[in-house]
């Protein structure tokens, strides 16, 4: 609790609270004013915060203050001693090299060695220009034929367009006939439907008429039974008057005698 009220007195911190424990060498560095890392890192600032990542700058300030700096210079004096003496080195063999000649052989033979890799080139280059000379003159030719196949595909097309014309106008017509067929067929069927509604009523009307037919001909055949019955019931009445008479004469003249 103390600690934390001095850091607060002298280095102005106001999140200690999320550093429940403050090393010795961060008191110190917070309490060391202006030639804090602390503040020379992050700058003229109140907050800690301990889990906020820092950036290759703040880190490289951080590693490049106090103790660090010593060690880090340590580190580059030693690599510059190594860099120099390895040049040292490399001039050591670059002149012991010169003296036995083997740079110059080294740079004669790569020298010979480019010349016959130029001349090989150059072989590989005509040849690929005579491959495409013969490739051009191939194309050449593909093109004329091409060519041909081209004006050939013309006359057809003109040959094909002249014939969809034709069809195209063959349709139409076929269009137009299929209308006037289909119009006629309608008129036909029409006619044909009235027709055979006529023709229906003709039939039930010819039915009608021999069903009435059939009715007249039995009344006919019992209006001639009647008429036959009722003759003969007549001839019999006759018969039976002429018989009733003849007995009345009969009586009158055996009363008279």
């Amino acid at each position: 609790m103390f600690t934390v009220q001095i850091i607060n007195k002298k280095a102005t911190v106001l999140d200690l609270r999320a550093c429940p424990g403050v090393s010795a060498p961060l008191f110190a560095d917070l309490v060391s004013g202006e030639s804090s890392i602390f503040s020379r890192v992050f700058g003229n600032t109140r907050l800690i915060q301990p889990y906020k990542p820092v950036t290759k700058a703040q880190a490289a300030v951080a590693l490049t203050s106090g103790r660090m700096e010593k060690l880090i210079h340590e580190e580059l004096t030693r690599i510059e001693v190594e860099t120099r003496l390895k040049l040292s080195e490399m001039e050591d063999i670059k002149r012991e090299l010169t003296q036995k000649g083997e740079i110059e052989t080294f740079w004669k033979a790569k020298i010979e060695k480019e010349q016959e890799r130029e001349i090989k080139s150059q072989e590989a280059l005509e040849s690929a220009l005579l491959e495409l000379r013969r490739e051009r003159k191939e194309t050449e030719e593909g093109l004329s034929e091409n060519m041909k196949e081209k004006i050939a595909l013309e006359g057809e097309r003109s040959i094909l367009l002249g014939l969809k014309k034709e069809i195209d106008e063959l349709s139409e017509k076929v269009f137009n006939e299929n209308n006037q067929v289909m119009s006629e067929k309608w008129s036909i069927e029409k006619i044909s439907a009235d027709v055979n509604g006529k023709y229906e009523s003709l039939i039930e009307t010819k039915s009608r008429l021999e069903a009435e037919k059939e009715a007249v001909h039995v009344l006919r055949s019992w209006v001639e039974e009647e008429a036959n019955r009722l003759q003969n019931r007549a001839k019999i009445l006759e018969q039976a008057v002429g018989r009733w008479r003849f007995n009345d004469n009969e009586d009158s003249v055996g009363k008279l005698g």
